[in-house]
């Protein structure tokens, strides 16, 4: 059995989550030995895509019989790699995406709520839940360099506290509320990560604020995985305050990175966070703002530990093994076609 395992990177652009799931699959099938390549002109076994802008290789690989796997809703942080359409408020699936994961044999997705999501848009392909996998040797707490990896990026001293917030430049939502919320916390160090834009594309309220943003706020491009990494575990919260909904690739590595998430609801699915245990969910940007300011005063309990121990539930190793026995059940049930034909 091998995989074509494919995500089509965007070469010298920051895709994020899409790389970082391709990444996250393909440890999980070297450590179980299972045979897989990334290039499309191999032969291969099974197709299992993450972006539902590779339509073209479903399709291909429908044609030969080759059964076709996605992961969905993992990725809704990457623009190369979402299957939501960001700009109606209310979570819908792109047509193309719609299209897309009806190739599918099967689908993979991070939670019950995301599955129930996909049979409401009318998905009809077989749907099963798992959990976004963690590489938990990627998060050394006990190596000091790992967590100072980010300072030295930035040349600062790790002298201020600092939260985290990734998002897209173009999400008026998102940023006002990034900046309210650094506003009314000057000692505090806030960093917004997300896609590069060309300036002149930003809605003006964008600019707006970025022009105007308080002293302790820092808007940056997508940085290096290890640098982001590093940049988490120094964090005291990771806050998503914008409309669009987040990537799970995302929220599983502020648990594993034991940074308390603070989110909207309309960032998630509800099953992704459950509020007061792994996380806070918050009903508007002043929610979350009154929240965080209850966080980092001490008046609400972190919920770090259970979300970090969620993260810790699934390693590769055991990710391994689901994908391998998924895998070997679609290639059983081809055969017994086959047979039949």
């Amino acid at each position: 059995m091998k995989v074509l395992v494919y995500f089509s990177s965007v070469k010298h652009k920051a895709n994020f989550e899409g790389d970082r799931l391709r990444k996250t699959i393909v440890g999980a099938l070297n450590r179980l030995e299972v045979e897989y390549t990334l290039d499309t002109s191999d032969d291969y076994d099974i197709v299992h895509l993450i972006s539902p802008l590779d339509i073209s290789i479903a399709e291909n690989a429908k044609l030969k019989g080759i059964p076709v796997v996605f992961s969905a809703l993992y990725t809704e942080g990457d623009p190369q790699a979402r299957y939501i359409d960001k700009s109606t408020g209310i979570p819908h699936l792109i047509p193309s995406a719609l299209k897309a994961l009806n190739y599918a044999s099967l689908i993979f997705v991070p939670s019950e709520g995301a599955k129930a999501f996909l049979k409401d848009e009318g998905v009809e392909a077989t749907i099963v839940a798992c959990p976004c996998a963690v590489n938990q040797a990627r998060f050394k707490f006990d190596k000091d360099i790992e967590k100072e990896l980010f300072w030295r990026y930035f040349q600062r001293e790790p002298s201020k506290e600092m939260i985290i917030c990734t998002g897209e430049y173009d999400n008026p939502d998102a940023v006002e509320t990034f900046v309210q919320v650094a506003k009314r916390f000057p000692s505090v160090d806030f960093y917004f990560f997300g896609q590069e834009k060309k300036w002149f594309s930003l809605p003006r309220l964008v600019k707006k604020l970025i022009r105007r943003k308080p002293k302790n706020t820092y808007f940056n491009p997508l940085i290096p995985d290890d640098v982001y990494r590093s940049g988490m575990m120094n964090a005291l919260a990771y806050i998503l305050p914008g409309y669009t909904m987040s990537g799970v690739v995302t929220l599983m590595d502020a648990m594993a990175s034991k940074t308390q998430i603070i989110a909207l609801n309309k960032t998630i699915f509800k099953d992704e966070i459950i509020d007061g245990e792994t996380g806070y969910v918050c009903l508007s940007g002043m929610d979350l703002i009154n929240t965080l300011t209850k966080f980092l005063n001490k008046e609400i309990p972190s919920t770090v530990e259970k979300a970090y121990q969620i993260a810790m539930d699934l390693p590769l190793e055991k990710l391994g093994i689901f994908l391998k026995n998924h895998y070997e059940h679609l290639i059983e049930i081809k055969s017994e076609k086959g047979k039949k034909e």
